[in-house]
């Protein structure tokens, strides 16, 4: 079974390719523009900030360019509002209150080598004039989970405990899916992108996103920290067989394994609303007595992805249930 792809979190070209911090400088045809700009940080640090890179925008607020230290020419990530959001933040008082959660979030997160960190803070003027937001957080571009043609069982593990630390620190993540984990040089996975992230506890509202969305936040307007379980359960899922757990119906008798798979946003979540105990055990029963599945996996997928919170694993229990070689 194919695994299907989506949108990363880092920079990429018009055409689709990842662009490298080092490819990301040059002269423009435009000779009149200049290629960067320098600017000054709430802390006083100055920063160069590139216009060079295509841009995709991702992420709850913003999307990423190049940001350079100048002194020492190393290459850090730039997250820049949404153009959509300039219009508010200019007529705000406060002029980073749009984010001023997910800012307080990275700064009140202790470090962790698999969550993102915030390392400066950059607050000026666009071309027009507007508030010009920018989270400087360290470069990670060697693509994200749903780009990876191999994942391994550490770095999956490394996934879990980013999202173990999110959890022990008494927050729920809420966005937890393929182009929100980003791999360094070194292989090792970060969770990135906090702006749906909120306090264990706390009305998560209507901000998720669709094919992971939990069936409780759907049908109960209600999250919790077994909601961010689901959505592993649905990132997982769907790297391993191609689709997602909820898009299975069943198999034929010669073992080809029959899906309804969502065509929308708003399909994805009905199907999720309606996502019940006895879809995921045909799901997985499927995919076991047609051996796309072992019996641990199997196993470890129903504790994932149990329709009911209660009845779903922990992180801790994820964890130690992880099967050997599951991607």
């Amino acid at each position: 079974m194919s695994t299907s792809g989506s949108n990363s979190y880092i920079i990429n070209s018009s055409d689709g390719r990842t662009i490298h911090p080092s490819q990301t400088t040059g002269t423009r045809s435009d000779k009149s523009e200049k290629t960067t700009t320098k600017v000054t940080s709430v802390t006083g640090r100055t920063w160069e900030l590139s216009h060079n890179a295509k841009l995709k925008l991702e992420g709850a607020y913003g999307y990423v360019q190049c940001i350079t230290d100048p002194l020492t020419r190393e290459v850090y990530a730039g997250k820049k509002m949404k153009p959509g959001v300039y219009k508010e933040l200019a007529t705000s008082s406060n002029p980073i209150s749009e984010i001023q959660h997910e800012i307080d979030l990275l700064r009140s997160l202790k470090p962790h080598p698999n969550v993102i960190k915030l390392t400066d803070l950059i607050i000026t003027k666009d071309k027009k004039g507007q508030d010009m937001v920018i989270l400087v957080m360290p470069w990670i571009g060697e693509g994200s989970f749903n780009k990876q043609k191999q994942i391994s069982n550490d770095q999956i593990l490394g996934i879990c405990n980013g999202l173990k630390h999110i959890h022990d620190n008494g927050f729920m993540y809420l966005d937890m899916k393929g182009p929100n984990v980003v791999f360094n040089e070194q292989g090792i996975p970060v969770i990135v992108d906090l702006g749906y992230m909120i306090k264990i506890g706390e009305d998560p509202g209507a901000n998720f996103s669709p094919q992971f969305v939990s069936p409780e936040q759907l049908n109960n307007k209600t999250a919790s920290n077994k909601s961010d379980i689901f959505s592993l359960g649905c990132m997982l899922f769907e790297k391993k067989e191609g689709v997602f757990p909820y898009e299975i119906i069943g198999a034929n008798s010669n073992g080809e394994i029959k899906t309804k798979e969502a065509t929308s946003p708003e399909e994805a979540m009905e199907m999720i609303s309606n996502f019940s105990k006895t879809k995921l055990s045909t799901c997985l029963d499927a995919l076991y007595n047609n051996n796309y599945l072992t019996k641990k996996e199997k196993t470890f997928f129903t504790l994932l992805l149990h329709p009911d919170p209660n009845k779903r694993g922990n992180i801790d229990e994820v964890i130690k249930a992880l099967p050997d070689n599951l991607l």
